[in-house]
């Protein structure tokens, strides 16, 4: 707060006034004229009224008097007391419908160089306290705006005289964007009574989902500095409360198996990944054309996500429908998703809702396509996913973990039916849903001439994508009908089986039988009676050796 040099009393600044200034007290138009004439340069929002055709409303007769008859109470207490001091007070009062004297209604606006109510004042004829600050930025501006015609909700609750927007006079939107849109104070009343008129955009509207933001960022930059961490929470929540997907299909890019050197790098996976992003995207978004858009258009446009990094795969996840995870190996998604079980779970055809930890918080993905630009071969990469740990005896004696692949491999194969394996000569496009659907009949395997890299050179990624990427979304949607397709429902559902019935089922499904598993149990049990007997005949010094028959 500065302080006035001439009477050194503290001279109190504002952004945003308004004052209300009767006729009959020496307020002209003139002298409002002459103040936004002089200030023109500091003036960045504005305009003033008169209103002179107001009346008393029922609530501002309540809230007058009421004020008055405090007055004479304390007139009544101070102990100086007067009929003519009270019949003076009470000549004050008003009467709904009563004619309000006439009076200019005055809003300026200084951006970011505040003025001094002494400064003011000055101008305008009347005293500091006659200066009132307008709070609320942006809203309290426009609020302010809409009164003068009496179009706030409050104004017309009470009935208020409506002026008409062509009394309002020396009218100065502020630079902002959300009056770029209006000619005059008629467009501005048709907003703002339409409801259409962005006056305070907070950290609420993008948990609403109303704005993103960075669209926030651009709308209003200090207010996202000042609650980044905030806005950033509520996008993650809003994103988070959406549902999860009904379908998920996974694809997996990588090199081709070949013993010959480089046949890893730079064989455009990455060109593919983005080539068969795109095929997806023109099916769900037909009007959309993303073969002209950049990677940043795509992403921060809501469309694809380029996950990656160490302990950040997801940090910047924004709900985008399709995700690409860049040189992923199944390590990878092991310590993401927190272990194996939640792999499996969330590359589901029909997925769970799991939670990935990022910093501050959690991330619950929304895509319906996943696609892994693999660091390994497919062969690999699925090996790694088919992983069980057994606990062993080692030469000591002692008991340890053994990590081990598992011969059935079809929980991961099922989660990956479609493959992209790529050589610098050669891509090999395959489908192979039987692991998901159950059947051959959708599978395919397609070979082509790598040039990848030459027509991402010519900016002819659509060949790619119409080519190849085009025959995947089609098997897509035919392993999704079959997928949600009802299967007719059987008579003798859940019947109960008898033995040999069971027993050739199981056969079918390679578990055991009754009898395998029986002496299965028994062999297990004759075995550890003999490690009971060995150990008890070991403490007397006795050594034994079993001879089988």
């Amino acid at each position: 707060m500065a302080v006035d040099t001439n009477t050194g009393k503290n001279d109190v600044r504002f952004r945003t006034v308004t004052l209300s200034l009767r006729v009959d007290e020496g307020c002209t138009e003139e002298i409002i004229q002459e103040l936004f004439k002089r200030w023109y340069r500091g003036i960045k929002g504005g305009a003033y009224i008169l209103h002179d055709k107001d009346e008393y409303t029922e609530r501002e007769v309540k809230d007058i008097n009421g004020r008055i008859d405090k007055e004479i109470e304390a007139l009544h207490d101070s102990g100086n007391w007067t009929q003519e001091a009270e019949d003076a007070l009470n000549d004050k009062k008003v009467e709904v419908g009563e004619h309000k004297p006439d009076h200019w209604h005055i809003l300026l606006d200084f951006g970011t160089n505040a003025k001094s109510a002494q400064a003011i004042a000055t101008m305008l004829h009347t005293v500091p306290n006659m200066v009132q600050q307008v709070r609320g930025k942006k809203k309290g501006f426009a609020n302010m705006l809409a009164y003068f015609t009496h179009i706030t909700p409050q104004a017309m609750a009470d009935g208020k005289f409506e002026y008409d927007p062509s009394e309002v006079k020396g009218l100065i939107f502020p630079k902002l964007d959300i009056y770029e849109q209006f000619q005059d104070y008629e467009d501005f009343a048709k907003a703002y009574l339409e409801g259409t008129l962005t006056l305070d955009v907070t950290a609420k509207d993008v948990l609403l989902g109303k704005i993103t933001p960075r669209e926030l960022m651009d709308k209003d930059p200090e207010y996202f500095l000042k609650h980044e961490a905030m806005i950033n929470r509520a996008r993650l929540n809003y994103n988070n409360r959406k549902p999860t997907p009904s379908s998920l299909f996974n694809y997996f890019v990588g090199a081709g198996a070949s013993e010959r050197e480089g046949t890893q790098g730079r064989i455009g996976k990455g060109i593919m990944c983005k080539a068969l992003a795109i095929a997806h995207l023109s099916s769900m978004y037909p009007n959309v054309n993303f073969f002209d858009m950049t990677d940043d258009e795509l992403r921060y446009g809501g469309y694809v996500y380029w996950a990656g990094g160490a302990g950040t795969t997801f940090q910047g996840y924004d709900g985008q429908p399709i995700i690409i995870w860049e040189d992923c190996r199944a390590y990878d998604l092991i310590k993401t998703f927190g272990g194996i079980n939640n792999v499996f779970k969330s590359l589901d055809p029909h997925p769970k809702p799991v939670g990935i930890n990022i910093k501050y918080g959690e991330v619950y993905l929304k895509n319906s396509i996943f696609i892994f630009d693999g660091a390994q071969t497919y062969s690999d990469f699925i090996n790694d996913l088919s992983v069980e740990w057994k606990r062993e005896l080692n030469d000591f004696g002692n008991q340890h973990n053994v990590m081990a692949v598992k011969e059935d491999k079809s929980q991961a194969k099922g989660r990956f039916p479609f493959i992209v394996e790529i050589t610098p000569s050669t891509i090999s496009a395959t489908v192979q849903l039987e692991y998901l659907i159950g059947t051959t009949r959708f599978n395919s395997r397609h070979t082509f001439k790598n040039d990848l890299r030459l027509l991402a050179q010519a900016k002819k990624l659509d060949v790619a994508s119409n080519s190849i990427g085009t025959s995947f979304v089609e098997a897509s949607k035919n392993a999704l009908t079959v997928l949600d397709t009802p299967q007719p429902m059987p008579n003798d559902l859940l019947r109960e089986l008898d033995e040999d019935e069971a027993d050739e089922l199981k056969k079918q499904d390679g578990v055991m039988t009754s009898e395998e598993l029986s002496r299965v149990r028994e062999v297990s049990e004759r075995n550890e009676l003999r490690r009971q007997t060995e150990k008890s005949l070991q403490k007397m010094g006795t050594t034994i050796h079993w001879i089988d028959d």
